[in-house]
């Protein structure tokens, strides 16, 4: 299975780093020209957006929020009860959004502006969740329990298992917090503990209340869990499937059946169950490989970093990871037909998605312009009306062109501001 080196379902604008770097990192976009249906199509290298620019913003926050927190009242507005309440459902938002990204600056504010004392109190209202079943055993498969082994055997070089006594971590299916599988809220919680975002306090408490250590899981206990996760997607795929086509509350059945997550609103419901198939594949071709030719821990460093937390990442460091080291002899599959963003988004960054999959996702469209997409947009994808969090653009081009501030947090798409987008693009960026 050959994946082609067009991009992936996480691509960001390119820097200098070397095309190897690039690859591996998931940053695959090339610069210049590319071929789309037997037209020229430039690409921009800042068209899509930088994660890194969402967290660089949170660090430089830190320092200006220290002195405003070191002087709040731990209840500001004197009822503890209300105060519970509204952190649960701040909190609630945050993790129901962008789970690859630090929190926009409007969704950190509520909890910057509360002591440390104030968010230990509140986090220690928030009871897990428990199902009413019997607590299911993530038991492996022969094929996964000789990857496990394999895993085992690099278990102190990939950091051991400090937050499960030493011991292996299993999945635990039967819990959730706030709604989300317990698995996958620790997995993002470590990744804020390890980037250090803003509010830091929040994250140290969140970590202190899933009985994490300080820095989060290593990559051993991040892997072990990913494992069973994978295993478990595979032995319920066809449930997951049928969910997806049949838009089945899906994202509920693969929370349970996994502990995992993904944007089901965002995708082609058909693509997305197909892709879950296609990463399992990949998965399970490459970790093969590995084993044969004894680069395990080169391939699930650089396939499978720790800081992944949903399904559409995963993915992305997978393709990646098959772009860099070809398959050979394996027919060639086109994955740019995953959108990835969310309500955290800039507008833009959630359009430029659009516009990946529509054009690259091997859409068999005679011809496409301006109006196609806007009719595409409107009435296939139901954009209007939906709102983003992250103001028009982390870039300024965007907003610089229809003349309006980036510092707006919430944006509201219309079909003027879809058209105004559609235009950029095309004489701007010459996308289509």
């Amino acid at each position: 299975m050959k994946i082609n080196n067009r991009g992936n379902t996480r691509s960001t604008h390119i820097d200098d780093k070397s095309d190897n770097e690039n690859v591996k990192s998931g940053r695959v976009e090339k610069r210049g020209k590319k071929r789309l249906k037997g037209k020229a199509v430039k690409t921009n290298p800042n068209v899509m957006r930088n994660i890194a620019n969402n967290m660089k913003a949170g660090a430089q926050g830190a320092s200006n929020h220290a002195a405003e927190r070191k002087n709040s009242s731990p209840i500001k507005t004197g009822n503890v009860t209300s105060q519970s309440e509204a952190f649960k459902k701040e909190l609630n938002k945050i993790l129901q959004g962008q789970l690859e990204s630090a929190p926009s600056n409007s969704r950190s504010q509520f909890f910057v502006n509360l002591s440390d004392e104030a968010i230990t109190e509140c986090l220690s209202d928030i009871a897990d969740s428990v199902s009413e079943a019997k607590r299911e055993e993530a038991t492996l498969s022969g094929q996964y329990q000789t990857y496990q082994d394999s895993l085992d055997s690099l278990k102190d070089s990939l950091g051991g298992s400090p937050n499960y006594q030493g011991k292996k971590p299993s999945l635990e299916l039967h819990k959730k917090f706030l709604g989300l599988p317990i698995d996958t809220v620790k997995t993002w919680v470590s990744k804020s503990l390890e980037k250090r975002w803003v509010p830091r306090p929040l994250w140290k408490a969140l970590g202190r209340r899933l009985q994490l250590a300080k820095t989060g899981m290593t990559h051993y206990e991040y892997l072990s869990l990913a494992m069973q996760s994978i295993n478990k997607m595979k032995q319920n795929l066809p449930q997951i499937q049928e969910k997806l086509r049949n838009k089945d509350n899906a994202c509920h059945f693969f929370h349970k059946a996994t502990d995992l997550t993904f944007h089901e609103k965002l995708n082609n419901p058909t693509m997305l169950a197909n892709s879950l198939n296609d990463y399992i594949e990949m998965f399970e071709k490459n970790m093969d490989k590995a084993i044969r030719e004894g680069t395990v821990q080169a391939f699930v460093e650089e396939a499978m970093p720790k800081t992944d937390v949903c399904f559409e990442a995963r993915m992305g460091s997978m393709i990646a990871y098959t772009a860099a080291h070809p398959l050979d002899g394996e027919e060639s599959i086109s994955l740019d037909n995953i959108a990835d963003y969310s309500s955290e988004s800039s507008m833009e960054d959630a359009l430029n998605e659009e516009l990946k999959v529509l054009l690259m996702g091997g859409n068999e469209i005679a011809k496409i312009d301006a109006d196609y997409i806007f009719n595409y947009l409107v009435n296939e994808r139901n954009l209007v009306g939906q709102k983003f969090q992250g103001g028009y653009t982390n870039t300024e081009d965007f907003a610089a062109m229809i003349g309006e501030s980036t510092e707006k947090q919430e944006i509201t798409i219309t079909e003027d501001l879809l058209r105004q987008y559609l235009d950029y693009a095309e004489n701007i960026l010459c996308l289509f």
